[in-house]
């Protein structure tokens, strides 16, 4: 069970301005090769859409406790990304919080090495008195043209390249919709989005929501 104990609203001018530069540059350069932003497909009432020309959404990130107060000053760095991630080496989010919030770890709890060993951290966190405080982080995201994976594509460096002849580029994001095969014993059970920021920032972290754990 949780609690939210508080909502802060990130305003940090230098991180917004290149998204707000990305969002531009994103729309520009679909449209000049001929390729629309599509509504993402099955529509989901979870997420809620601010742009549809660029596929701007919210979506949902849970990190450990002080990592979030490093993404709201730095933005998402690339090069924590895990190479080994299930959909590639990019950052990774959720439309739905319970998702997120299984990444919403206590200091030195992650979940590649549960020190709680349990699917929602349990442990106490030294850095709050010993409170079972937890970070999310609700982040614009720009999904631009969106490649729809059919399964694992573990080590992926970069979205993949569109199957066209003409050199058009990259999709802009990878999405794991629900039911999918995933290598594991049971199918993809939340949508989740890989973004890569190697050409801008195509994530904003709007929003720094503190939950408690009881």
């Amino acid at each position: 069970r949780t609690q939210v104990v508080s909502v802060h609203r990130i305003e940090n001018l230098r991180l917004w301005r290149l998204y707000a530069a990305m969002r531009s540059e994103l729309s520009a350069r679909n449209q000049g090769r001929g390729f629309g932003s599509s509504p993402l497909t099955p529509h989901d009432a979870n997420i809620r859409v601010i742009d549809t020309s660029v596929n701007e959404v919210y979506l949902w990130h849970g990190c450990q406790y002080k990592a979030a107060a490093d993404i709201a000053d730095k933005g998402f760095d690339q090069l924590r990304a895990k190479s080994r991630g299930l959909y590639g080496a990019g950052t990774y989010f959720a439309a739905q919080a319970c998702k997120a919030s299984q990444y919403a770890r206590a200091d030195g709890c992650t979940v590649n090495r549960k020190r709680c060993r349990s699917l929602y951290c349990t442990c106490t966190n030294p850095s709050e008195g010993g409170s079972r405080r937890r970070r999310l982080l609700l982040c614009r995201a720009l999904l631009g043209d969106v490649c729809y994976t059919t399964g694992p594509t573990v080590g992926l460096a970069l979205p993949p390249e569109r199957c066209t002849d003409d050199g058009s580029g990259r999709y802009d994001c990878v999405v794991a919709n629900l039911g999918i095969p995933n290598g594991r014993a049971w199918p993809q059970l939340h949508r989740e989005v890989v973004i890569w920021n190697h050409g801008g920032v195509q994530i904003y972290p709007e929003y720094v929501v503190e939950v408690l754990l009881f």
